[in-house]
């Protein structure tokens, strides 16, 4: 449900590379719940020698979905950091060209957030 939310979000902040935020921190967000889901009662339930990795598939449907949802927010970084770079090439003022390219490390830096070591 909540990377329902998360997917509702980015769609309504898509088209808005000025508010960058709203990406980092539905990132950020999403990172900590992929690494954070763990089966329900599972640590009391798991018996000497068994498998600390083993999860149910309610738990991999839920990964899969906010896997799915963090790459979504990277398709979206993509974007951006293109737009970003096309607004500067157009920019004529050095204060405006700074701006610009740092927001694009920004979002270039949230974007990389969303690769996943696991």
């Amino acid at each position: 449900d909540c990377a329902r939310h998360a997917q509702e979000l980015l769609e309504n902040a898509r088209e808005n590379w000025d508010g960058h935020n709203v990406l980092l921190v539905v990132t950020l967000f999403l990172r900590a719940v992929f690494e954070h889901i763990v089966p329900s009662g599972s640590l009391e339930e798991e018996s000497p020698g068994a498998s600390s990795t083993s999860q149910t598939p309610q738990v991999q449907r839920s990964q899969h979905e906010v896997a799915r949802v963090l790459r979504f927010s990277r398709k979206i970084a993509k974007e951006w950091v293109k737009k970003i770079g096309e607004a500067t090439d157009r920019c004529t003022q050095e204060a405006g060209t700074q701006k610009l390219l740092a927001k694009t490390a920004a979002v270039a830096s949230t974007g990389v957030l969303t690769f996943m070591d696991h």
